[in-house]
């Protein structure tokens, strides 16, 4: 019965791991591997291009593990399974893990490969390939573009959201985006990620709603209109710049009404130990409606605690 693909993939793994291994079998050993990928190649229907061009860059892959420098071989396993830990590296090329810290050391001067942490000592550090670690930022730059030209208005994308595009874990990520802020080629922000020529620019007619949105709640600092909204992306770009404080989806204080409320509550509240929802309506003259979520938004910020019905310090 002819192997099917992902047996050969199995053998093909276990070939290459005996190319190292056992040179006394080296070519009894590789024919026996192309002979099973030649018995798939016939069975599929259309072998005329995937499995001949897969035969060949296996053959090629298994003469550099066969007769290839440590460094060939170390350079080989990074490109197919890379990042690698220096445990990887070892097990796949099968060289002892101090002959890999030495040939990878000599394969980053001749910039053949990128190593992310101190391989050896930091349990999470990894290598690419060049050709590796180029097409992962490469998708990595082409995610921020994509971002920032679908929200032009937001500082940069959640690196997170970024990470997860990638595929990467936490920790080989944040090495990677620690070495490509520290060379420039991204900015952090907080939790945030943006290209180094991403910039937040309004155009005119932005400009105006602006204006006047924060206009109108200026006008009644206590009691903001809720019935002329701004758009979404626009009012994330005023909060950013903390020129103004949304407690919720419907309220949002200018920032200069929501720090007066914030002092004077604190102030009431080291005079008098506690405050009510009634006590701070009675305090601005304004309603429930607004009142509320300023308590539970002081609440969340860690200015106040509930304790029953009221409010006190924390």
């Amino acid at each position: 019965m002819p192997l099917d693909l992902g047996q050969t993939m199995l053998q093909l793994d276990r070939v290459s791991r005996g190319l190292v291994a056992d040179s006394g079998q080296r070519e009894a050993r590789l024919t026996a591997f192309v002979d099973a990928a030649s018995k798939v190649d016939a069975a599929t229907p259309n072998p005329r291009r995937r499995h001949r061009r897969f035969v060949a860059e296996v053959v090629d892959r298994l003469m550099t593990l066969d007769q290839g420098s440590g460094e060939d071989v170390l350079l080989s396993v990074a490109e197919q399974w890379g990042p690698c830990d220096a445990s990887v590296l070892s097990q796949r090329s099968n060289l002892p893990v101090s002959e890999v810290l030495e040939r990878i050391e000599a394969l980053e001067s001749q910039g053949d490969v990128v190593v992310l942490g101190e391989l050896g000592t930091d349990s999470d550090a990894v290598v690419y390939s060049t050709q590796g670690w180029s097409a992962m930022t490469g998708k990595l730059f082409q995610a921020l573009r994509a971002y920032h030209d679908q929200y032009p208005l937001r500082r940069g994308a959640p690196s997170q959201e970024i990470r997860s595009r990638l595929g990467l874990s936490q920790p080989i990520f944040l090495r990677a985006q620690a070495r490509l802020t520290n060379q420039e080629y991204l900015v952090e922000e907080g939790t945030h990620l943006r290209l180094p020529d991403h910039q937040v620019a309004m155009t005119p007619e932005m400009e105006e709603k602006v204006s006047a949105y924060i206009k109108a709640l200026e006008q009644d600092p206590y009691s903001p209109p809720s019935d002329r909204p701004l758009d979404s992306e626009l009012l994330g770009v005023l909060a950013e710049e903390g020129k103004v404080v949304r407690v919720n989806d419907s309220v949002v204080f200018a920032a200069s009404a929501y720090q007066e409320m914030t002092d004077r509550i604190t102030e009431h509240l080291k005079s008098n130990g506690s405050i009510t929802v009634a006590e701070a309506r009675t305090m601005f003259d304004t309603s429930r409606k607004y009142i509320l979520p300023l308590l539970e938004y002081l609440d969340q910020q860690h200015v106040t605690r509930r304790v029953g019905d009221e409010r006190v310090l924390r």
